[in-house]
């Protein structure tokens, strides 16, 4: 019996990893007006609780209003943070932990992406890869005679 099921282990999980690999994965635009739909539902939700029981409540469940009043406050910033949701969120809140490292998954995400998007992701990597720490040469590359510190100038090799 232990060989069997060291047998069928490997083959179930191959399946379960094609079963992964085969998986959907919402559009942009659906994930995004998903998040903004559950955030105003937290809001009505929350707002239909404090105008239902605040009024009934005496001094001594301030304290629960209060805690009320506090989540109704949070959901209201969630709205406002998932209305501001932009295609890198939905890469690295969404698609990136989806895919696990699936091509075909990031294909689909990719595809989700309007020219305004992409450009968006365009610049934010731009930023990170030509921030100015990273654009200065190091010491050891003066030293080498690698950089001349005139931008013009041919590397020393």
């Amino acid at each position: 019996m232990k060989r069997f099921a060291a047998f069928l282990i490997p083959i179930l999980m191959a399946i379960g990893t094609h079963a992964e690999a085969t998986q959907t994965i919402a559009s942009f635009g659906t994930w995004k007006t998903q998040k903004v739909r559950d955030a105003k539902a937290r809001v009505q939700e929350l707002q239909k609780l404090l105008k239902r029981y605040a009024p009934h409540l005496d001094q001594a469940n301030e304290e629960a209003v209060e805690n009320l009043k506090r989540l109704l406050w949070q959901a209201e910033i969630n709205l406002k943070l998932s209305q501001d949701l932009t295609a890198h969120d939905y890469l690295v809140l969404y698609a990136f932990p989806k895919a696990r490292g699936d091509k075909s998954v990031l294909k689909k995400a990719a595809k989700s992406l309007n020219s305004d998007d992409v450009v968006v992701l365009f610049e934010q990597l731009q930023k990170k890869t030509t921030a100015p720490e990273l654009m200065q040469p190091t010491g050891e590359l003066h030293e080498a005679g690698i950089v001349t510190g005139n931008p013009s100038a041919t590397p020393q090799l």
